[in-house]
């Protein structure tokens, strides 16, 4: 299944960058980084992104 290129965003706000990946299916996966800006910690979140 291919994919997106990775975008990455802070999109809660908490100063460090969160992942996102789109596929094929027009899923997107959202991986929050638990971590802090300069060691990630991704954590999957859901393959469901707001229903998009």
């Amino acid at each position: 299944m291919p994919y997106s290129p990775p975008n990455l965003v802070d999109i809660d706000n908490d100063g460090d960058l969160d992942l996102f990946v789109g596929n094929s299916l027009s899923k997107i996966s959202y991986y929050e980084n638990a971590g802090d800006k300069n060691t990630a910690q991704w954590n999957f979140i859901t393959n469901d992104y707001q229903n998009l």
